[in-house]
């Protein structure tokens, strides 16, 4: 990239996103900063390629490093954004973490994906007894001294 500024060649975004593909999660924070100060972006297709980079390299954490970047920026994610880090998270195995980022995804107006509903009931009904009472995620029906049980009459 230096190079290419010493002799005169201007990097547009793409030139910075071929950058950005080969780096690592350093590199692409520098890269980022570099490319605001030049009036190169970064924009909203930067931060969904570096999301979808770092969940493809195994590595979630620095999809998330990415993800709060993105803010810092003031670009506001979309759905796209929001798909991809909930199903890396979910390929991953971080399931409680990518149920926060998919109801934050509902709660901003998009649309849920049947797929991933099916997904998360599934996994809260496997781990009831740990998510078991009163809590955000209590899809297990809790008994009271105040329920009543319905019996069957012959």
């Amino acid at each position: 990239m230096e190079d290419m500024t010493m002799k005169g060649i201007v990097p547009t975004i793409s030139t910075y996103h071929a950058f950005l593909k080969q780096e690592g999660i350093d590199e692409t924070l520098q890269l980022l900063k570099k490319m605001k100060e030049d009036g190169c972006g970064p924009n909203s297709d930067t931060f969904l390629m570096l999301i979808d980079k770092f969940i493809q390299l195994n590595e979630s954490g620095n999809a998330l490093r990415v993800w709060t970047e993105m803010r810092r920026y003031d670009i506001r994610p979309g759905y796209a954004h929001y798909m991809a880090v909930v199903q890396g998270l979910v390929k991953h195995g971080c399931i409680p973490r990518a149920l926060e980022y998919y109801d934050e995804m509902k709660a901003n107006g998009f649309a849920s994906d049947p797929i991933l509903d099916k997904e998360f009931r599934t996994f809260l009904l496997a781990n009831r007894d740990h998510w078991r009472g009163a809590g955000k995620y209590n899809l297990i029906p809790q008994h009271s001294k105040h329920s009543t049980r319905r019996t069957r009459i012959p």
